[in-house]
């Protein structure tokens, strides 16, 4: 659906936009059009045929998209926290910290890719500097927290918001003799320490907003701003906001909001990659997309709402444009490693064992057992077998092992393979441009309109 979509609205939206003289920015358009030949067996595939039976699977290519692409953004949702529970992350207790932000806020950090990053520095910063000082009270220095931060820009409702996620440490490390590292256990904060710690982050983060001129109005010519203030936009709200909950670990402050009540103990890593694919996963799954009856899309939510919506809707070109918004810019880190976890963190080999080193392949070298080396990303088979839940190399009528014979990229090898196998050939052709509806004058009438939040 979500390709069906991209496919019959994508060249309106694009037309209506240029009509209006705004062109969205090239890596914008490019993400977009990227995603229309993933899983399309006519743009190539490889060819996987059991060793037994000789039965042959074709397994399409992926467009490896980093925006919104359910698959692809599934895969490397196992793929990231596999390895940073496998190789990143030592074995400690863990807590979760999120940093919500303003809708000003989040307009200028979704402008300024730089200032996004800046602010998960100063989050991370602000932390880090709670956990040294109640380091220091318990006769412990130097110390060297860790942690690993995940850069979100959508909200449940897709809708554009720009937040952290962080897996932090709850404790920091020691270096200790011979190259290892101790870790201390450090109390859990209170409510009165995420009050302290986010006055500091509101302030230093509204300085850094304001020196880079980043909270003034956009410039209306720009139609990427426009897009993120569109996106910005939640549907109205009938029913009465429950009141916050006084047991939860939370802070709010000027429209900022900082929790870490979410606790994961030492031993569990099953627990701790579960958190860590929460920080990267996708902005919403094919499975909660359905069409109405009179052509909009329906969205369904994973859990409803505070306010009882379980669902939103949008016209396709509404959909189209909040895929738009929600792109992240090229050469934008999402994730990040910070303090201990550091790729120059002189700690980070104490914390994480490198791999062992390859054998001596040469001959009359001392014939000794190989260490296996670790994998540093996960196989393609196993990515595949997380996300669709099915093993592609495994043959599903003998239980023999498939190999792979052959790999079309070309799109056009690949069609004349599907031709000669009786399959399907022809490549799904973009859908022209429509021309933007016709708006009638009736005068002024009553509204009736049906609003798109489905409350109890």
């Amino acid at each position: 659906m979500l390709h069906q979509v991209l496919r019959e609205h994508l060249t309106s939206v694009l037309r209506g936009l240029a009509e209006a003289g705004l062109y969205l920015p090239r890596y914008v358009e490019q993400e977009l059009r990227r995603y229309l030949p993933c899983g399309l067996l006519t743009e190539g595939f490889a060819r996987v045929a059991c060793r037994d039976c000789g039965d042959e699977l074709l397994v399409a290519f992926s467009c490896k998209g980093r925006a919104f692409c359910p698959s692809c953004c599934a895969r490397r949702m196992s793929d990231t926290a596999a390895h940073l529970v496998d190789r990143v992350l030592p074995e400690a207790p863990y807590r979760q910290w999120v940093l919500s932000y303003p809708f000003k806020v989040r307009l200028a950090l979704a402008r300024d890719q730089v200032a996004a990053s800046r602010s998960c520095t100063i989050l991370v910063s602000e932390i880090f500097r709670f956990q040294r000082r109640q380091a220091r009270l318990a006769g412990e220095r130097p110390v060297r927290p860790g942690a690993v931060s995940f850069t979100q820009r959508f909200g449940s409702k897709l809708n554009l918001n720009v937040h952290h996620h962080l897996v932090v440490a709850d404790g920091v490390f020691v270096a200790a003799p011979a190259g290892a590292a101790r870790f201390v256990p450090l109390p859990r904060p209170d409510a009165r320490a995420l009050e302290h710690i986010l006055r500091r982050v509101v302030r230093r983060t509204t300085a850094m907003l304001v020196a880079r001129g980043l909270l003034d109005d956009p410039d209306p010519d720009d139609p990427l701003a426009r897009l993120h203030a569109e996106a910005l936009q939640l549907p109205l709200r009938f029913v009465q906001q429950r009141p916050p909950n006084p047991t939860r670990l939370a802070a709010f402050l000027e429209g900022y909001s900082l929790e870490a009540g979410t606790h994961v103990h030492a031993h569990d890593r099953k627990g701790l990659e579960h958190l860590c694919r929460y920080g990267l996963r996708p902005p919403f799954s094919v499975d909660r997309l359905f069409w109405l009856k009179d052509g909009r899309v329906l969205l369904e939510l994973r859990r409803p709402a505070p306010d009882g919506a379980r669902a939103v809707v949008f016209t396709p070109a509404q959909f189209v444009r909040r895929l738009a918004a929600i792109v992240p810019p090229p050469r934008a880190h999402l994730t990040r490693y910070h303090g201990a976890f550091a790729a120059r963190s002189k700690l980070r080999k104490a914390l994480v064992p490198p791999p062992p080193p390859p054998t001596d392949p040469r001959p009359g070298s001392p014939s000794q057992p190989a260490p296996k080396l670790r994998e540093r990303r996960l196989p393609w088979a196993q990515l595949l077998e997380r996300v669709f839940s099915q093993d592609v190399l495994t043959c599903d009528k003998c239980g023999g092992s498939r190999v792979v014979n052959a790999i079309l990229a070309a799109p056009e090898h690949a069609r004349d393979a599907l031709a000669k196998l009786g399959l399907p050939c022809e490549p799904l052709r973009l859908a022209k441009a429509r021309d933007a509806p016709v708006q009638l004058d009736l005068g002024a009438s009553r509204y009736d309109g049906v609003d798109p939040v489905f409350p109890d």
